[in-house]
């Protein structure tokens, strides 16, 4: 390999800025449209987007993006990053200290969870690469 090559599964901004685009479409502005919906049963959306469709979101991105570009552990790493911020500022209420903690410990434990989920997913994806040699 040349050095000016860089190696597949490296992230750089301009072979990843869509992946980046997608995270920011899916964890920040799909809830920003539920909210300005104002639907009766947002909540009920909210939730379903949270606990299903985000996921579900995560893993087929990991495991397209392993399996165009091998295993890398940034982009599932960064994944989380942009998640992070999410059920603070669109999920949880926080009008008291109380529900404030309690958002705190809900969006820690969903950015593992998305992590884990995008890692995984990632490193199948580079699996199925590997398999199929393509």
């Amino acid at each position: 390999m040349n050095k000016l090559e860089k190696p597949m599964n490296d992230i750089g901004f301009s072979s990843s800025k869509s992946y980046i685009m997608a995270d920011l479409g899916a964890f920040h502005i799909v809830p920003l449209l539920f909210l300005m919906i104002k639907m009766d049963m947002i909540s009920v959306g909210m939730m379903i987007l949270l606990m299903t469709l985000n996921p579900l979101y995560v893993v087929i991105i990991g495991l397209v993006r392993g399996w165009r570009r091998g295993f890398g552990w940034k982009l599932p790493l960064l994944t989380g990053v942009i998640f992070a911020p999410s059920p603070l500022m669109y999920y949880m209420p926080l009008g008291t200290p109380e529900e404030l903690m309690s958002a705190v410990m809900t969006a820690i434990i969903f950015t593992l969870v998305y992590w884990i989920f995008s890692f995984g997913a990632t490193a199948l994806g580079a699996g199925i690469r590997r398999a199929l040699k393509w």
